[in-house]
């Protein structure tokens, strides 16, 4: 019964089923990750070098990219959903 519960519960919040909503969970995902790595970001740490800062490199980068394919998804599926306005 857990597993049908958790699939129910699933099914039942927008951001799971519905496009826009899914697009507007992770743009915000993005942006906070994306702010705490800015906030984080060791300006000195080019200069003294850090054993994580390729990964960190790697990281952030990854972010970027995710959140601007949401950001274009989310212009998309506006784009779309202007030209073809729902059925009556």
């Amino acid at each position: 019964m857990g597993k049908t519960q958790r699939a129910i519960d699933l099914l039942s919040d927008p951001r799971f089923v519905d496009l826009d909503a899914n697009l507007r969970y992770f743009a915000e995902k993005y942006d906070a990750i994306s702010a705490r790595l800015d906030a984080e970001r060791d300006a000195m740490a080019s200069v003294r070098g850090t054993p994580f800062r390729r990964v960190a490199e790697l990281f952030g980068d990854y972010i970027r990219k995710q959140r601007d394919r949401v950001r274009t998804m989310r212009q998309v599926a506006g784009s779309l959903a202007e030209s073809n306005p729902p059925a009556k």
